[in-house]
């Protein structure tokens, strides 16, 4: 190994050669470039990302001593694209950081530590000749840096704004620079999170030509006047040169505000009598240039006040609720490498599901921040500080060889994205201990800036709580404000509890995306995720998320979609369609959306019409009367919709954003058509019995007490018994044994009783049950069982009857909530009406999102083949197709009732099923001859 290599294991080398934290940019020729062009064209930047020699060693200690001519030969012509992974580019397999992948042994890490070599030449023009040159990467990992085969520095530290002055190591021509990056360092310690973790160079990568005496950093601060009619910015430039620096505003419209020369310090102040104020709602930006020496700088600066008053967070002088989610931004193609075109996405992803707020729990990339302040999200800022799987009895934040490298983060964090506008609070990071490194971070930050700093799960200026200690926190951390850090479930319960704090600041879903990678294999896709790589670590291997890696839309994002929605309806009298509607926009008007209603009836929609805009001021409410009339009888329902008004720079006109849904008072059931009554035929031997009637087929089992068999119009719709089921508090699942039954049998209908028991293998029974069924001619089952707890600690928790179903039956239409999974916990996101949907995408559903495909509420399913020939449910039920490879079946149904978290110790479940035989209508049309009127409501297929 050559002797340069020895700083990735020594706590004391953070970095070598390193030039000094600043603000991020990136400097243009002229003025007109700077404000207009983005920063690959900038003619005072030489590109390095493209094609790159490669040669990936086993071990650092392989890599041999780097010049052009040696290090040339042992490339072998091999070709990567950086920026990017090394997994991404299928030079290594992803890896689940579920713990650290070598001896917890500070500094040293794993014995045989993987290097990539990345080589290839840059061509400096004699125009630069006199100019200062600087390299910079914008994230990676540790590496050691080389030019024309001299050494030049390291670095360390992922999205760390890594910039080296190599002006003495550059030619003007032709040139060559070589990147040693190493898997594992003494910084991995710091960065070992619940992810996937991956390695390169996967920030962007280039060359500044700059004039010797350069601007080297420069902060931007706005401070609005009282009553917010006003604001003074403040531009304080750090140059080589004192003199000549010349900082012009310009404002969001791109009028000219003021320019001017800074004093001998450094220091410009202008005043905007009128400023355009910056928030997540109105992401208004003031351009700032900056020039000195024929170069020129643009940052963009929001005016906008953060504060914490009576351990309440306001911004701009109001108290502001943060709908955040928690964000590894990560990509799926790209890795850590995200293209300007996936952090794009998804931000905008996020604002069209109302989501204002992002926590990130790693540092992204500098142009990911730059999107916050643009596109318009609320920021926390992240060290990347991680320490999860050090040893229990290990403090990292005591250990004092890891000081400097807490600090290092706190500081590059900060100094890059210092002038931000959409960084509100400052993140310590996570899971790494509570002791004096966290609090020289804290320090650092505070000597500096006045943003709030939190960290999670520990009290700094802002109380980072997860979601079990929010009932028990949030009363007693006056006067300072929380966040729930992190929650993965029950949306609508989580934000009531921010709601009914004002020192509640906000919530973040954990989390965003699904952190997986996706590697194209011989045309297939492969997916690596925790759950690929057999994660065994629960809070891996069970992470929540809103977005799969495969880009699908997990169900709980309609519900936090709905949740953090900016208006909220509240019914005054739903028969004339009066309402209260409330503005939950901060700062601004409810115009920007347009009012939408629709009135279904039994799931389909009788009216929809448009209210239009609604001119109510933020955070205020206002009463609107729709006059709609009721509908005559049936199950009917208002939905109040609130669409995109106009374009926005995230979503086009008509993008829905909001809906809520209420049941209106109409009673009525329509006359139900007697039907003529036939004979029940009813046969019995010694194991069942046979009921036979127009066009249906039934079997009851003697041995089990169950219904064993369903033929309707010849054809078998299951051929396995009907199987109640059940669970007990503490997860065991029961299933049924008969003790006795016993029928009764008349001329159009017989009753029949069965005394069951609930049990497990190896357990005593928990519960006692009767089955009652009544059969009548026309084909109806009603089911009633009724279920008495034995055992006082081994409660039946959840309770239903799963129906096993043949393979042709694969067509079901369903009146619930949908059209997606959901539950009690998760559905207001949901609408009730009426679907249609498949045995496939049922299961496909179920097996992406890792969840039951339940459609909770059901009222009644139809469940038929290609011909109409089927079986409807009544009753009050959740509904779901499920794959079950137990039976020789390739599809189940199931009932599932789970109103309670732990029923009482009696309770009754009923189903109805009735034969669909059709009359050549089409399923949905109304058919005489499937009316019922069941639980008070009529059923019409």
């Amino acid at each position: 190994m050559h002797g340069i290599y020895n700083c990735h294991e020594d706590c004391q080398v953070i970095s070598r050669n390193i030039c000094g934290p600043r603000s991020y940019y990136i400097p243009y020729g002229s003025y007109l470039d700077a404000i207009e062009k983005p920063k690959e064209k900038s003619d005072r930047l030489i590109n390095l990302a493209g094609n790159w020699n490669y040669k990936i060693y086993s071990d650092i200690r392989d890599v041999p001593d780097i010049s052009l001519e040696t290090a040339r030969e042992k490339m072998h012509g091999k070709n990567i694209t950086l920026p990017s992974n090394v997994e991404t580019a299928k030079l290594d397999i992803p890896q689940a950081n579920e713990a650290y992948p070598f001896p917890c042994d500070i500094p040293y890490t794993a014995p045989v530590n993987p290097a990539a070599v990345f080589m290839r030449d840059f061509y400096v023009d004699e125009q630069f000749d006199g100019f200062k040159k600087y390299f910079v990467c914008e994230g990676g990992s540790p590496y050691y840096l080389f030019i024309n085969g001299r050494f030049a520095g390291y670095t360390q530290g992922r999205c760390k704004l890594s910039e080296f002055d190599i002006s003495s190591l550059v030619n003007t021509g032709k040139n060559s620079i070589c990147i040693v990056t190493l898997k594992y360092a003494d910084s991995s310690y710091l960065e070992c999170q619940d992810m996937i973790s991956l390695w390169g160079v996967f920030g962007d990568i280039y060359i500044l030509a700059r004039p010797k005496g350069h601007i080297i950093d420069y902060k931007i601060t706005a401070k609005l006047a009282s009553a917010m009619r006003g604001a003074n910015i403040y531009v304080n430039v750090k140059s080589i040169l004192a003199d000549g620096i010349n900082i012009t505003i310009i404002d969001p419209n791109g009028e000219a505000v003021e320019s001017k020369l800074a004093n001998e310090d450094g220091m410009a102040e202008f005043y905007i009598e009128t400023p355009y104020i910056w928030s997540a709602e109105s992401p208004d930006l003031y351009t700032v240039v900056i020039s000195q020496s024929g170069e020129y700088i643009t940052a963009k600066a929001g005016i906008r006040d953060i504060e914490i008053e009576n351990g309440i967070l306001k911004i701009n002088n109001r108290i502001v609720k943060l709908k955040g989610v928690v964000f590894n931004p990560v990509s799926p193609v790209s890795g850590y490498a995200m293209t300007a075109e996936e952090m794009h996405s998804c931000l905008i992803h996020m604002k069209k599901n109302n989501i204002n707020a992002v926590k990130f729990n790693q540092p992204p990339l500098p142009l990911m921040i730059q999107l916050c302040d643009s596109i318009g999200m609320y920021a926390i800022n992240d060290t990347g500080i991680d320490c999860s799987f050090m040893p229990e009895e290990t403090d990292a934040s005591e250990i004092s060889v890891l000081r400097a490298a807490y600090i290092d983060r706190a500081e590059y964090m900060y100094e890059r994205d210092k002038n931000s506008a959409s960084v509100i609070i400052w993140s310590l990071g996570r899971n790494a201990g509570k002791g004096g490194n966290l609090k020289a971070c804290f320090d650092y930050l505070k000597q500096r800036d006045n943003r709030p700093v939190m960290y999670d799960g520990d009290n700094y200026d802002i109380a980072g709580l997860y979601s079990e200690q929010v009932d028990e926190n949030v009363q007693n951390i006056k006067p300072m404000p929380a966040i729930v850090c992190s929650f993965t479930h029950d949306a609508k319960h989580m934000w009531e509890r921010v709601m009914a704090y004002d020192g509640l600041s906000g919530a973040f879903f954990d989390e965003w995306c699904e952190t997986g990678i996706k590697i194209t294999s011989n045309g297939k896709n492969i997916y690596y995720t925790g759950f690929s790589l057999g994660a065994k670590n629960g809070r891996f291997a069970d992470k929540t998320f809103l977005i799969s890696c495969t880009g699908y839309e997990m169900p709980m994002l309609r519900d936090i979609k709905n949740v953090y929605a900016p208006v909220r309806v509240e019914p005054i009298d739903l028969s004339c369609g009066r309402f209260r509607i409330y503005n939950l926009y901060d700062f601004v008007y409810l115009s920007r959306l347009e009012l939408f209603y629709e009135i279904s009836r039994d799931g389909k929609i009788m009216e929809s019409k448009s209210v239009g805009t609604l001119t109510i001021p933020p955070q205020k409410s206002q009463e609107i009367d729709i006059g709609y009339f009721l509908p005559d009888g049936g199950d009917c329902y208002v939905r109040c919709i609130f669409k995109q008004a106009g374009e926005s720079a995230w979503a086009p006109y008509g993008h829905e954003l909001a809906f809520t849904q209420f049941k209106l008072p109409c009673e009525k059931i329509k006359p139900v058509q007697m039907i003529e009554y036939t004979a029940l035929n009813a046969e019995e031997d010694e194991k069942c019995i046979t009921f036979t009637g127009n066009g249906f087929k039934y079997k009851f089992s003697k041995y089990t007490g169950l219904i064993n068999s369903i033929s309707v119009n010849g054809k078998d719709f299951t051929t396995f018994p009907l199987c109640p089921t059940a669970k007990t508090v503490s997860g065991i699942k029961a299933g049924t044994r008969l003790y006795h039954y016993d029928y009764d049998a008349g001329d159009a209908n017989v009753k029949i009783k069965a005394a069951l028991s609930l049990c497990a293998d190896g357990y005593a029974p928990f519960a006692e049950a009767e089955a009652e069924y009544s059969i009548n001619s026309t084909g109806d089952i009603d089911m009633l069982f009724k279920v008495s707890s034995l055992d006082s600690i081994e409660k039946i928790t959840k309770f239903g009857v799963k129906i096993p179903i043949a393979q042709d039956f694969i067509n079901a239409e369903y009146f619930a909530y949908g059209p997606g999974i959901n539950t009690a916990e998760m559905k207001s996101g949901a609408v009730f009406g009426r679907f249609v949907t498949n045995v496939s995408k049922m299961t496909q559903e179920s097996a992406i999102c890792h969840r039951p495909p339940h459609r909770y509420g059901a009222k009644w399913a139809g469940i038929y083949d290609e011909n109409r020939i089927g079986m409807l449910i009544c009753g009050e039920f959740i509904f779901g197709f499920l794959k079950d490879s137990e039976i020789n079946t390739a599809y189940a149904g199931y009932m599932h009732d789970n109103l309670k978290n732990e029923l009482d110790n009696s309770f009754e479940f009923r189903l109805l099923l009735r034969p669909i035989k059709p009359d050549g209508r089409k399923l949905g049309e109304i058919s005489d001859t499937v009316y019922k009127v069941y639980g008070g409501y009529q059923i019409s297929l």
